[in-house]
């Protein structure tokens, strides 16, 4: 089979005119998705961490012990645990930080569920403070 004039293939300029069209569409779908997933890590241990001071209560009400709560940021954990034992320990994402408000780094529910000092509890994404 003979090839006619019609059959002409892709110029290099016009190959990599598509390349580079792709690249940048990719770089920037990529650049969004890591934003994304940043925002996702985040909203999941706020909520994981709202769970878990809820379990706390519960627990200490259920089973009438007192339920300590210990924040490490330096071990990048928080545990709950009684006097016989630990409840949980949950790992804090690198990118977070618990601070220390009026409340401190340890707390505890007393067994009618209520706990032992009110105040506040910081959490820090990078440079962004979430009450």
């Amino acid at each position: 089979m003979k090839p006619t004039k019609d059959e002409r293939g892709f110029t290099l300029i016009e190959s990599l005119l598509v390349l580079s069209i792709f690249m940048t569409i990719l770089t920037v779908s990529l650049n969004l998705c890591f934003h994304a997933r940043e925002d996702f890590t985040s909203k999941l241990f706020l909520k994981q961490l709202t769970e878990d001071l809820f379990y706390s209560q519960q627990y200490a009400m259920s089973h009438a012990l007192t339920v300590f709560l210990l924040f490490d940021p330096q071990g990048g954990a928080y545990r709950a645990y009684t006097p016989s034992g630990t409840v949980y320990k949950r790992g804090i994402p690198p990118d977070m930080e618990v601070l220390p408000g009026s409340m401190g780094l340890k707390f505890h529910f007393v067994p009618s569920g209520n706990i032992n000092k009110a105040g506040a509890l910081y959490v820090k994404l990078k440079k962004k403070r979430i009450n």
